[in-house]
């Protein structure tokens, strides 16, 4: 399962087995009748790229970010959906930082991003799809983003607290709770709620460092490797 839900349709009882994202999903697949030795909590499997150590110094340096400045990752996912403009402007409003942001497949998007007034104190990277969005998380130490299952997963494998932004009805709002109750997240309620909680985080190192710390340990990013050696040592059986 690729998000911290359950949904009905992913209810297989005669699977072998069924791979979950946390505790808990074990224990609500369990209480919908599926066996609880059927079920395994492995997390969400991400691309390997993000159990890698990075040297967040050399990355920041290769993106520009200037020593001492904090960095914010505005996404929208590939097809940079969302209103990332708005998300952006509200990201640079908040206080002296980068901005680096992904418009994914979005070129029309890019351009207006790239068009964007940029306030004295502030910077801004603007990016079309990337193949490196590890190393963009390894740099940052915000993202603003959706809670999309994967980008969730990826986030809190690079121990890389999030502000959620316009997360969908149902499976994107279940991993923003996830997110929350984990202590590695907010979630804004549009633009100006965005720039509040933008300003009020990069204001308080100590409350980042937390929360930093609270996505390092709800994060797995062996995931992958993990369901793989289960499916291998169960067939080897």
């Amino acid at each position: 399962m690729t998000d911290f839900d359950v949904h009905a349709f992913w209810v297989q009882p005669d699977a072998d087995v069924t791979f979950v994202a946390a505790e808990e999903l074990r224990a609500i697949l369990a209480g919908r009748g599926v066996d609880e030795k059927r079920i395994a909590v492995a997390g969400i499997p991400i691309m390997p790229a993000f159990a890698s150590g990075h040297d967040r110094r050399s990355l920041r340096a290769a993106f520009g970010i200037a020593e001492g400045v904090p960095a914010v990752l505005v996404m929208g996912g590939g097809s940079g959906v969302g209103s990332m403009r708005e998300a952006v402007e509200a990201a640079l409003g908040a206080g002296r930082a980068h901005v680096l942001a992904v418009a994914g497949r979005n070129t029309a998007l890019e351009k207006k991003l790239r068009e964007v007034n940029v306030p004295r104190g502030a910077a801004l990277s603007v990016f079309g799809f990337v193949t490196n969005m590890h190393d963009l998380m390894a740099a940052a130490d915000l993202a603003v983003t959706k809670s999309g299952g994967l980008t969730t997963a990826e986030c809190l494998a690079s121990s890389l607290p999030m502000v959620i932004r316009d997360p969908i009805p149902g499976q994107e709002e279940r991993n923003s709770d996830f997110v929350l109750e984990a202590g590695a997240g907010v979630r804004t309620h549009g633009p100006a709620s965005l720039r509040f909680k933008l300003e009020s985080l990069l204001a308080s190192g100590p409350r980042l460092a937390r929360m930093k710390e609270a996505a390092r340990a709800a994060g797995k990013p062996h995931a992958a490797e993990e369901i793989l050696s289960l499916m291998l040592r169960s067939r080897a059986a």
